[in-house]
């Protein structure tokens, strides 16, 4: 995450219960901030029901962005649609809200899949080997 960004804001606690309220029945247990991406404002979700989720939130000062990345959150849920149909394991989206009516940005929730974030991925020396 880039906090220095003028694209990047994290959600307020009254923005992130809007969101939960307005997309599921089960009462949130806890949330937190996730590391990565330079984009968008991630976090992790769990629920009572122990179900997991990620949510994604686009950037503000959208004037800032090039025209193609105004709906890169409609074009990554349709790449995943075309993906599902050719059997190419993706993360199943929840919910792709782009209407700005909950929050003034755009937001994804994904159901949760535990992973390493690229950016924190190590190799070993032997797998280091190997690649070259």
């Amino acid at each position: 995450m880039n906090k220095i960004s003028n694209i990047y804001k994290e959600l307020t606690e009254e923005e992130i219960k809007k969101i939960i309220l307005e997309n599921f029945n089960d009462k949130l247990l806890n949330y937190n901030l996730l590391k990565g991406g330079l984009f968008n404002t991630t976090y992790f979700l769990q629920f009572e029901n122990n179900k997991k989720y990620v949510l994604r939130v686009g950037p503000i000062n959208r004037h800032l962005l090039m025209p193609f990345e105004h709906n890169l959150m409609n074009g990554e849920k349709y790449f995943y649609e075309l993906c599902k149909k050719e059997n190419i394991p993706v993360s199943n989206v929840v919910v792709c809200d782009t209407s700005k009516k909950i929050i003034d940005r755009d937001y994804m929730i994904v159901e949760y899949i535990e992973s390493i974030v690229m950016s924190e991925a190590t190799l070993t020396k032997k797998t280091k080997k190997l690649s070259l």
